[in-house]
């Protein structure tokens, strides 16, 4: 019998993670960069963050929430084909690279700091 990914359980996964992973962001962005708002070119951190979150949502799926309480439901095994696995690597892959141009803009290597 072919695989198959489940579709809708991915994309629910990967909105969670992202929903959460942009949350993480805004708040260590807000932290580092100080202020009470988080200015529209300083968000580079915040959707890098959050788009690590997706992919690392999206690629472990329950695994990844239900870590801490496996002992008492174990998660079931998130069925991944190759789109869903490249999807999800290239999403993780993105916000990496997002994440390091934020730090880069944040020391003035690049952008209107440098």
């Amino acid at each position: 019998m072919k695989q198959s990914a489940d579709w809708f359980a991915w994309i629910l996964q990967f909105f969670f993670g992202l929903f959460i992973g942009h949350t993480l962001g805004s708040a260590l962005a807000l932290l580092f960069l100080g202020g009470d708002h988080l200015p529209a070119q300083d968000s580079f951190l915040a959707w890098g963050v959050g788009l690590i979150g997706a992919g690392l949502g999206s690629y472990f799926g329950d695994r990844l929430w239900l870590s801490l309480s496996k002992h008492v439901i174990p998660p079931d095994r998130v069925t991944q084909t190759g789109p869903s696995r490249f999807l999800s690597l290239c999403t993780g892959t993105l916000g990496s690279l997002l994440l390091v141009a934020a730090l880069l803009r944040t020391f003035g290597v690049f952008g209107e700091n440098s």
